[in-house]
């Protein structure tokens, strides 16, 4: 999985269809799959669609390493 590969194994994906909200399908109807960055304390981030984008989930991550608890991309952990 390229999520792996990007952030080690410590992290968790939620999947969330979309179809199943009137509000969530206004909001990401044309742009799924879309991936979305979630930090405790913080609100959801959106991160890329269709594809995945290593520099995005990267960005956020090393943004975010400072406050959040979650170590940088390269040391393989991430908090969920």
């Amino acid at each position: 999985m390229a999520m792996r590969r990007l952030v080690g194994e410590d992290f968790r994906i939620d999947v969330v269809d979309v179809d199943d909200d009137p509000a969530l399908v206004e909001q990401y109807d044309e742009l799924v799959p879309v991936l979305m960055g979630c930090l405790p304390g913080l609100p959801p981030a959106q991160l890329c669609n269709y594809y995945l984008n290593d520099n995005a989930v990267r960005n956020f991550l090393a943004g975010h390493e400072g406050n959040s608890g979650i170590s940088p991309p390269e040391s393989g952990k991430m908090r969920d």
